[in-house]
């Protein structure tokens, strides 16, 4: 992430804590977030934990707000029916239905349903892993402008709006 991708976020209202800010002078996040055995260290040097699901859904979130797409997540699942998937997005004519999984989840038998259900009906269907940011970030951006100028959101650790200082 560069300092003006950085300032950016700072300007769109996002907290970005002490660590990042540093993190950023010493080491571009471009050149760790790519090679998960450098993000794993990087990650133990400064104590962030493993990256949860919780945090993953939070930067999509994050960045499907910053354009502009409404989303949807149920909070509470306990009587939603089993495998409904983790996240609806919609924008102008479009809708984007997500399930989250870790590096190494596998799907269930019934969001396998769900997701084919859903692409059955012509609804763009996605399995996004976290290493999926740049596929993530090129389905919810415009065009190739936009995602130049928005690039350093794939280098924004997750949960980075949500860190306290």
């Amino acid at each position: 992430m560069t300092r003006s991708d950085l300032d950016a976020l700072k300007e769109a209202g996002y907290e970005v804590s002490e660590d990042v800010a540093r993190l950023n002078k010493a080491n571009p996040a471009s050149a760790i977030i790519n090679d998960p055995a450098k993000l794993r260290k990087l990650r133990e040097k400064i104590g962030l934990p493993k990256e949860s699901e919780d945090n993953f859904l939070s930067w999509i979130i994050d960045y499907a707000k910053l354009r502009g797409w409404l989303h949807y997540h149920t909070w509470r699942s306990f009587h939603s029916p089993s495998g409904f998937p983790d996240l609806i997005l919609i924008r102008n004519r479009r809708i984007i239905v997500v399930e989250l999984k870790s590096e190494r989840g596998k799907l269930s038998v019934y969001q396998d349903e769900w997701l084919k259900a859903f692409k059955q009906t012509g609804i763009s269907t996605f399995v996004w892993k976290p290493s999926d940011r740049d596929e993530i970030i090129r389905e919810l951006t415009d065009d190739e402008e936009t995602t130049s100028k928005v690039q350093g959101m794939r280098d924004m650790p997750a949960g980075v709006s949500n860190w306290e200082h």
